[in-house]
């Protein structure tokens, strides 16, 4: 027969967790994913910088993905476009409530060169 001590209750308390974890599809301590779908964002970066993250991402359907775009020394943003259309100059990109594949394309250009000034005296 089942004998009543602290040892078997803990676990019995431990089996009836686990027990109901499995049941309710862990979603009490994992809610579940938003929408069924899952979509793909690419992002591309020209010379002169980065994007983060780059290459395809798979996200899920109702989810938002943040995309930081950085330019490297002597590079400034010159023009983000998402999915064709341009954005203008930006640092990062949140995509809200995905419901579809997306792209992001980040494009930089050199700065331009600082003035020298000559001193005609000299």
């Amino acid at each position: 027969m089942f004998k009543a001590n602290r040892k078997n209750l803990i676990y019995a308390v431990i089996l009836f967790l686990a027990i109901i974890f499995i049941i309710s599809g862990c979603n009490s301590i994992f809610p579940p994913m938003p929408g069924g779908n899952t979509y793909l964002i690419i992002s591309t970066a020209g010379l002169g910088g980065t994007i983060s993250p780059l290459g395809e991402t798979s996200v899920a359907e109702g989810s938002s993905k943040i995309y930081t775009i950085s330019p490297e020394e002597d590079y400034e943003i010159y023009d983000v476009q998402v999915d064709g259309e341009s954005m203008g100059i930006l640092e990062e990109y949140t995509f809200t409530n995905i419901q579809g594949n997306h792209t992001i394309v980040a494009n930089f250009s050199a700065k331009p060169a600082s003035p020298v000034y000559v001193n005609p005296q000299k």
